[in-house]
C-alpha cells in the first residue's frame, strides 16, 4: 500500500483488525496519496485506533475522502478524535452505532465540513440539530436507529437547513407526531429531492401521510419506503399513494405485501396508474415504480 498508485478503495469491514490493525494500516497509508475510501466497519476499533486515524487524516499526504466506521466502540472520545481531524476534503463519514452520546460536540462541527454523514442521534441532540441550520455543505444526511425523540429533534434542524438534498431515516421508530412533522417539513423544502425510509418501525397508515408530500412539493424526485417485515404496506395503501403522484417524481419504491389471488389485478392497477401519470402534462421523466 505504501507504494501502490492504483488502489483507491479499501474495505476491511468485519475483519476484527482492532486498534493494532489500524495502526499498521495507517503506517502503510501515510505516504499513499491514491486511497480515497476506507471501509472499517465492525472492527472493534476504540479511541486508540481513532487516534491513529487522526494522525493519518492530518498528514500531508492523506487523500482519504470517505471513511466508514459504523459498529465500532469509538465512544465520544474516539469520535472527537476522528471528527476534529477531518478536513473540508472529507466527503463521506459513517459513524452510526459507535456509542455517541449527547456529550459528543464534534458532530456539530463536522456537519459544516462533510457532504455526507451517517450517525445514530442520541435522544438529547438539540446542539446537533441546531448546527444543521448553518450546515451549508451537507448534501446527504443519514439518521440511523434513532428514537422518536431523537428523530423529531433532528427534523427541527432539517427544517432550517438549505443544503440537504438526500435525507434518510434508517431503522429506529417514527411515531405519528414525528411523521406528521416530517411531512410538513418536506412539503416546504426547496432542496430535498430524495426521501428514504429504510427498515423503519412506522405504522402503514403513517406511510400514507407521506403521500401528502407529493400533492404539494415540486422538488422531490425519489421516495423509497421499506417498513420492518411485520409492517408491510397493504395493496390499498399503495394504490392510494399512487393516486397522489405529482409530475416531478421519478422513482417511487414501496415495500408491499402481495396476496396471490390478487397479484395480477393489483399489478394491472399499478401499471394503469403509472401509465396515466406518465402521460400527464408536465411529466418530463417517466416514473419508475419499484414494489
Amino acid at each position: 500500500l505504501s507504494n501502490n498508485k492504483s488502489i483507491e478503495h479499501i474495505d476491511l469491514g468485519e475483519n476484527s483488525i482492532g486498534d493494532s490493525g489500524v495502526e499498521r494500516l495507517v503506517e502503510h497509508l501515510k505516504c499513499n496519496n491514491t486511497i480515497k475510501h476506507l471501509g472499517l466497519c465492525d472492527n472493534n476499533i476504540t479511541s486508540s485506533g481513532a487516534d491513529h486515524l487522526r494522525k493519518l487524516f492530518t498528514s500531508n499526504h492523506c487523500s482519504v475522502n470517505s471513511i466508514e466506521l459504523s459498529d465500532n466502540p469509538l465512544k465520544d472520545e474516539g469520535l472527537d478524535l476522528i471528527l476534529q481531524s477531518v478536513s473540508v476534503t472529507m466527503e463521506h463519514v459513517w459513524i452510526d452505532d459507535t456509542g455517541m452520546t449527547s456529550s459528543c460536540s464534534s458532530v456539530s462541527t463536522a456537519l459544516h465540513k462533510i457532504k455526507s454523514i451517517k450517525f445514530t442521534p442520541p435522544d438529547n441532540c438539540e446542539h446537533i440539530s441546531n448546527s444543521l441550520a448553518n450546515a451549508t455543505v451537507l448534501e446527504e444526511l443519514v439518521l440511523y436507529d434513532g428514537s422518536d425523540v431523537a428523530y423529531h429533534t433532528m427534523i427541527s434542524g432539517i427544517s432550517r437547513n438549505s443544503s440537504i438534498n438526500r435525507l434518510w431515516f434508517s431503522g429506529g421508530h417514527l411515531d405519528h407526531p414525528t411523521v406528521s412533522y416530517l411531512v410538513q417539513v418536506i412539503k416546504l423544502s426547496k432542496t430535498i429531492t430524495e426521501l428514504h425510509l429504510s427498515d423503519v418501525d412506522i405504522a402503514p397508515s403513517d406511510c400514507l401521510l407521506l403521500s401528502d408530500v407529493l400533492s404539494v412539493n415540486s422538488v422531490v424526485k425519489r421516495i423509497s419506503i421499506s417498513c420492518q417485515p411485520y409492517q408491510l404496506l397493504d395493496q390499498s395503501l399503495v394504490l392510494k399513494f399512487l393516486k397522489k403522484l405529482n409530475c416531478t417524481l421519478e422513482v417511487l419504491s414501496l415495500s408491499v405485501t402481495l396476496e396471490a389471488e390478487y397479484d395480477n389485478q393489483f399489478i394491472r392497477e399499478v401499471e394503469m396508474l403509472v401509465a396515466e401519470h406518465n402521460q400527464s402534462d408536465g411529466v418530463t421523466t417517466p416514473l419508475h415504480v419499484e414494489l
